[in-house]
């Protein structure tokens, strides 16, 4: 009788509560997870033109750098740099906020920092020449461009992928160089973006 009695209070009282409007809520939860993983990607685009023949050509847009034509007799430095325009330069998009370094390197790479030689085209009196340059960040050659990580790479932050990020490239050939049989000379300079 006992039990009946106060399961008889219980449910009374749950019936008063509920009349009165005060019943207790109970709430339950429960957790799920959204996620997306972005993966850091850069791109990097230089618009070259192509190799450079016997004749021809100076470049018009991108990387390419063209020192000109200067006689043998030419004994001070010769400057150039990346063409200008809307593609001036190494143009890169990378992940926001990732961190990255752009590393050039000369195919007749000869000191890891900037430096390489213009090989002269073949079918020329300057096929065995060749003619040194150095690569530089900076209009004022001041800062070597090469492929030493965190020494004499260019470090920079990605700024998503809305619009290109534009790197000129300076170049210097040391007026001692051009003292070098007629034809044309060339070489050609691999960018690596490293993220």
């Amino acid at each position: 009788m006992k039990t009946v009695k106060k399961l008889f209070v219980l449910t009374s009282t749950a019936a008063t509560l509920l009349a009165s409007g005060m019943a207790a809520a109970e709430t339950k939860t429960a957790d799920f997870h959204v996620t997306i993983r972005i993966k850091p990607v850069c791109e990097v685009v230089t618009n070259g033109g192509g190799a450079p023949t016997v004749e021809a050509t100076t470049p018009s847009a991108g990387a390419d750098i063209d020192f000109g034509e200067y006689f043998s007799n030419h004994n001070t430095d010769v400057d150039g740099q990346s063409k200008a325009g809307g593609s001036d330069g190494i143009a890169v998009k990378c992940t926001r906020g990732t961190p990255y370094q752009i590393a050039l390197t000369p195919a007749t790479d000869n000191n890891n920092a900037g430096g390489g030689n213009m090989n002269g085209l073949a079918g020329t009196g300057a096929a065995n020449e060749k003619i040194a340059y150095t690569l530089y960040q900076d209009s004022a050659r001041s800062q070597v461009w090469g492929d030493q990580n965190g020494t004499n790479t260019l470090s920079a932050t990605g700024q998503g992928f809305a619009q290109n990020v534009n790197y000129p490239v300076y170049g210097r050939v040391a007026g001692n160089q051009l003292d070098k049989p007629v034809g044309r000379y060339a070489d050609k300079v691999t960018v690596s973006v490293i993220y």
